[in-house]
């Protein structure tokens, strides 16, 4: 960064999470020096959490969890639990006070045909009401570390390269020769519908609302697929 000269950087974008590809979580402290680089050369720190906000991890947003406290959120998905199409960017006051302080402040112009729809904003607040009514993201710490323990048993399997996990996220990152569409077949003939993202990697993304023991079914049902992939 300071070779190319970090006073040239705008911006820096990233999901906390990486999602589709491949349920990547950061490692230790690179939002830490994410942070000190973005104080150092003055540019702006914005959080992609599309996949991530509104509960995945088990806080409002993955930004909270990593103390990332970016300048921009781009959200969508969660906050509706995807029952109506909604998305929006969170913007900090240091950012958006310079289009409205002062007589002065430049104007910004921007339209959305259906900004502001009030059928998918009422199911917005609704969805945001249930998620705190029945504290959904208390369940979501409550289960992620079942689902880390079930993910983990299939870290050895022959199948399998490697397990990431995160909050109620996780990715099997199938080994070289095992189809993920196989797999993903099996699966869904013994009632588990799983996501294969690019690279063979199987996405694990539960709703809220899982079980423990559902939780299990469907690490089973991974690992007794890969069984029969692996083994043909």
């Amino acid at each position: 960064m300071r070779e190319h000269g970090g006073e040239k950087i705008a911006a820096f974008i990233a999901e906390p999470v990486m999602g589709v590809g491949g349920l990547v979580p950061p490692p230790a402290g690179y939002f830490e020096r994410i942070k000190e680089l973005a104080k150092e050369f003055g540019f702006l720190v914005i959080a992609d959490e599309v996949v991530t906000a509104f509960g995945r991890l088990g806080t409002w947003t993955a930004s909270e969890r990593f103390n990332l406290e970016p300048d921009m959120i781009t959200f969508a998905k969660g906050i509706t639990s995807g029952y109506l199409p909604l998305g929006g960017v969170i913007v900090a006051p240091s950012v958006s006070s310079q289009f409205y302080a002062g007589n002065d402040a430049p104007i910004f112009h921007q339209g959305l045909t259906y900004s502001g729809h009030a059928t998918v904003a009422a199911v917005a607040l609704k969805n945001l009401e249930i998620i705190e009514r029945e504290n959904l993201l208390g369940r979501v710490r409550e289960l992620e570390p079942v689902l880390v323990e079930e993910l983990e048993q299939l870290r050895h399997h022959p199948g399998v390269k490697d397990v990431r996990h995160i909050g109620l996220m996780g990715g099997v990152d199938l080994a070289d020769g095992v189809s993920g569409l196989d797999v993903v077949a099996v699966l869904e003939g013994r009632g588990v519908h799983l996501r294969n993202l690019p690279n063979n990697i199987l996405q694990i993304s539960p709703p809220f609302i899982v079980t423990a023991e559902e939780i299990r079914t469907i690490v089973r049902g991974i690992r007794d697929a890969l069984d029969t992939v692996h083994g043909r």
